[in-house]
């Protein structure tokens, strides 16, 4: 068995979980809270090796866009997302949004 065939195609695999992540984002059966959660547990083992570097470049510096708005916050347990204000809230869904659109082919 390949390296291949243990790990989905990276850039596939990046492009279906930004797909759950903006799915989870723009739900609206939980709290925004979850949903900042979720979406981002969505990249969680996400392979960064193999994918092009244009594609490597935007979601570092979307990544880095995300713990730039989570530092502020000492997260130490899920709930404690639920003590972020809302406009933090917003715009880590907005910055997982924006990954997708420059990751995900047009249709």
């Amino acid at each position: 068995m390949g390296m291949s065939d243990i790990v989905a195609e990276p850039l596939t695999d990046l492009q279906r979980r930004a797909k759950e992540a903006v799915a989870i984002a723009d739900g609206r059966a939980l709290p925004t809270w979850q949903r900042v959660l979720h979406s981002l547990q969505a990249f969680s083992g996400t392979q960064l090796t193999g994918l092009p570097p244009k594609i490597n470049r935007a979601v570092e510096k979307h990544f880095v866009a995300v713990n730039r708005v989570l530092g502020k916050y000492e997260l130490e347990k899920k709930e404690d997302y639920e003590r972020m204000s809302e406009t933090d809230l917003q715009e880590i869904l907005n910055i997982v949004k924006d990954l997708a659109t420059k990751i995900t082919p047009a249709k």
